[in-house]
């Protein structure tokens, strides 16, 4: 790390300590917010945040509809410059900050009686399983959702069905980017193209699982994919984003179709699976027949 990247990181990380000195000031004296916890990379200690790290919260409140539908209590912790209502992964709902100066803060907001629930500690889509801090705990309860030790979480091979399923959906979404580029409709390919990747991205989780250990850590959107990721994937990952004409599309769409089919017969073999072969075949006629 170079001196002016870490003067740089050492002024973000200062201004998120201040910000959530500002949050907790705030937190503790509002009753109804009954714990709230930090997790994200600021949270855990491997891989570190960086100076594009953001701060998540999730918040555990009485009536969470005040907190959601009237967005002015945000202002109270910090002058705010954007407020974008959204959901988490898992659907809750959650408030994307942008405070004055650029930082970014996620908080989630979380019905306080959710900390009465038995804790689901084996969960792997927990927010908590990589890393966590109990930032408020009024009732006690808070500390029996986090884990007393943090890591990856646990990956299983996808079944016969699952396997299969993801098989189709590619081959079916890929056809329509196809015919998307084919009508000149490139635009919307490029956004559909956002499928298709997400498509091969779980076919290259499982692949990567299938060799050494389902203990491989994947992350999540790609994340870290140059650590766990095959050498011959990363290879081939450059290709198959192309550009906005129809022949770097139709290129790129071709790229991602035979990465696919490379990561899937490998993963299927190590499976035991068997490939939809007569659905890749039917749809395979269909890409060349519209591809320019």
């Amino acid at each position: 790390m170079t001196l002016d990247v870490a003067l740089q990181q050492a002024i973000v990380d200062d201004a998120y300590d201040d910000l959530l000195s500002d949050f907790l000031a705030w937190a503790q004296a509002q009753e109804s917010v009954r714990a709230a916890i930090q997790v994200g990379s600021r949270a855990r200690g491997s891989p570190p945040a960086d100076q594009w790290s953001d701060l998540d919260l999730i918040l555990f409140v009485d009536e969470p509809a005040r907190f959601l539908d009237d967005t002015r209590w945000i202002e109270e912790i910090s002058p705010v410059w954007i407020v974008l209502p959204s959901r988490t992964a898992r659907n809750d709902p959650e408030l994307l900050v942008m405070f004055e100066g650029g930082y970014n803060v996620d908080f989630v907001i979380c019905p306080a009686e959710g900390l009465r629930r038995a804790p689901r500690r084996a969960d792997p889509g927990s927010a908590f399983v990589r890393g966590a801090r109990i930032l408020i705990d009024r009732d006690g309860r808070a500390a029996k959702h986090v884990p007393e030790a943090f890591g990856s979480p646990v990956r299983k091979p996808p079944t016969k069905d699952e396997f299969i399923r993801v098989c189709d959906a590619f081959w079916y979404a890929a056809v329509y980017v196809a015919r998307q580029i084919a009508r000149g409709e490139l635009w919307l390919a490029k956004v559909r193209d956002g499928d298709v990747k997400q498509l091969l991205l779980t076919m290259l989780e499982w692949h990567a699982g299938t060799h050494g250990s389902w203990q491989t850590d994947t992350w999540h959107m790609g994340r870290h994919i140059e650590e766990w990721a095959d050498p011959h994937v990363l290879g081939q990952v450059r290709l198959t984003f192309g550009g906005y004409d129809a022949e770097p599309a139709a290129e790129a769409l071709v790229a991602t179709i035979r990465l696919f089919q490379w990561t899937a017969q490998d993963t299927s073999d190590r499976l035991g699976y068997h490939l939809p072969r007569a659905t890749e075949a039917r749809c395979m006629r269909l890409i060349l027949e519209a591809l320019p």
